[in-house]
């Protein structure tokens, strides 16, 4: 959760590149973990990158995560998760 944690906080920042790597890092230590999946899904579609972000929602959502933000954002887009 560190990683994610931090990931935001740089994104926060508006340094892109340090919240990406903490991202890339906090998916790789927790790959089970929704929360981190779904954060790490939210942040990327804040970037523009859609399909890495679908990608993250598919796993989040495929493991129960509840809040339905990312899914929106994501279907408002053109991404179906219901697939």
């Amino acid at each position: 959760m560190v990683s994610l944690i931090e990931g935001v906080h740089y994104h926060r920042l508006g340094n892109r590149a340090e919240a990406r790597t903490h991202l890339k890092r906090a998916a790789e230590l927790s790959p089970e973990n929704p929360e981190v999946r779904y954060n790490v899904g939210l942040l990327l579609f804040r970037y523009g990158e859609h399909d890495a972000a679908y990608g993250h929602a598919k796993e989040a959502y495929a493991m129960g995560y509840p809040l339905p933000g990312l899914r929106n954002m994501l279907e408002r887009a053109g991404y179906s998760l219901d697939d």
